[in-house]
């Protein structure tokens, strides 16, 4: 486990509604680049195809605000795993970002510094989570959900869902990192915490900060940090993107 950064970081969080933007997928298509035009073409169904175009539209615009490009501008390169990051951006205090889309719904996160990873989640039919915990979560995860009500159990496991999502998107190795391979704590009292890092992952960057939020009553976000010191606020929406905002993200942080 290598140790989180002690720098405060201030994460910028903005929650859509893609449905709102993919009436105009074709002028927001417009600030895309050439292969992600391709990637794009590559959808079987109009929805999967406007959803992506629209998404990728909206995290230029976004990023586009915090560099002082304009969208068309942003440039991307991609880790070993497919992690995207700014391309050329150096520095001690590097611009991170992490994006997820879910069922119409997308969230973006920004920040200075530490490596990040968010995750949303559409609430769904999941008659087998049980199922599902019991595959690819760890023991002290699935051990801790069966002690759920079963009213509240199937939140807790859209939870850990996404928290454990943010965290494989965090370090970049997406599912390629078994999601049993460590754990988060699934108490809704209490803000979540690592509870276990695989020994065989040593050397891999854990989170220092995991954050998660409910922000309409069939969506789930969380967020998951390299830095132990966070702080979540609103991002600021560029113009064109205001009537697509899902809801406004509380301050959080920690100290």
């Amino acid at each position: 486990m290598v140790a989180a950064s002690a720098h405060e970081q201030v994460v910028h969080l903005v929650l859509l509604r893609m449905d709102r933007l993919r009436p105009r997928v074709e002028e927001l298509s417009r600030v895309l680049a050439e292969d992600e035009h391709a990637r794009a073409r590559r959808f079987r169904f109009a929805f999967d195809r406007e959803s992506y175009a629209v998404g990728r539209a909206a995290l230029r615009h976004c990023l586009a605000a915090h560099t002082g490009q304009r969208p068309e501008e942003v440039s991307f390169a991609y880790g070993e795993h497919g992690k995207p990051r700014l391309h050329l951006e150096q520095g001690a205090s590097p611009l991170r970002f992490n994006a997820s889309g879910s069922k119409g719904l997308a969230a973006i996160a920004i920040a200075r510094g530490a490596e990040l990873g968010v995750d949303i989640e559409r609430r769904r039919e999941l008659s087998d989570w049980r199922q599902l915990a019991a595959r690819f979560f760890h023991e002290l995860e699935s051990n801790a959900l069966a002690k759920f009500p079963a009213l509240q159990a199937e939140d807790a496991f859209m939870r850990l869902w996404t928290l454990k999502e943010a965290v494989v998107k965090f370090t970049g190795r997406g599912l390629y990192q078994g999601l049993n391979s460590f754990a988060v704590s699934a108490d809704p009292r209490s803000a979540p915490r690592l509870l276990y890092w695989s020994q065989s992952d040593v050397g891999l960057p854990s989170p220092g900060f995991l954050w998660t939020t409910k922000p309409s009553d069939d969506s789930f976000v969380s967020v998951a940090s390299g830095s132990d010191r966070v702080e979540i606020v609103p991002g600021a929406l560029p113009r064109v993107l205001v009537p697509a905002a899902l809801a406004p993200v509380s301050s959080q942080s920690t100290a």
